[in-house]
């Protein structure tokens, strides 16, 4: 089983999670590759995500364990304008190396669009509008080492949504399976 797998040819091997739980994924895209005039979001759905670039840019997979992904969002009450909201996604790196070192720089660094699994068999994706911007906090004496990663709404800018459903361009709509499949064949 791979721990975490965030950029292209990075794997870290780690113990496979205990029975029983579910291991938690996303696909990070970054936020500039996203093809975003073609694929408009219509209320809370989405049916397709594009990338842009030639080749088609990639998105990136972590895998983690134990509820290691923790997205959140909230709703902000500001005058007139009841559509903004705030999206955050918390992850944890368990791994630390060189090169984990190197990737908690380009996540600093980055802007990103993410999607996540549900365990309820949803396909949720947050960031689309303005991006999801990183931190990331290790501290050696908590979380076991791991490194904190926390995506959020950058800065004073809102997204107008709650997270964005994924349906896929099947009609009436495909299968959890199927559309997971969709974003991972992204990577």
């Amino acid at each position: 089983m791979s721990c975490a797998k965030i950029a292209s040819g990075v794997t870290f091997s780690c113990p496979p999670p205990p029975a029983g739980v579910d291991a938690d994924q996303i696909v990070l895209f970054n936020w500039d590759d996203v093809d975003r005039d073609t694929n408009t979001p219509t209320k809370a759905t989405l049916t397709s995500i594009s990338t842009l670039g030639s080749p088609a840019a990639l998105g990136y997979v972590y895998e983690g364990v134990n509820n290691s992904v923790q997205p959140t969002y909230e709703g902000i009450d500001e005058g007139f304008n009841p559509y903004k909201f705030n999206h955050n996604l918390v992850f944890r790196i368990f791994a630390d190396s060189d090169t984990i070192a190197d990737l908690e720089t380009d996540l600093q660094s980055g802007l990103f669009v993410a999607v996540y699994f549900t365990k309820s068999k949803r396909v949720k994706v947050m960031g689309w509008q303005v991006g999801l911007k990183a931190t990331v906090t290790r501290n050696y004496f908590e979380e076991d080492g791991a490194a904190l990663v926390t995506l959020a709404t950058k800065g004073d800018e809102f997204e107008t949504a709650v997270p964005l459903d994924y349906v896929g361009s099947a009609s009436p709509t495909a299968d959890f399976e199927t559309l997971k499949a969709q974003i991972i064949a992204l990577t």
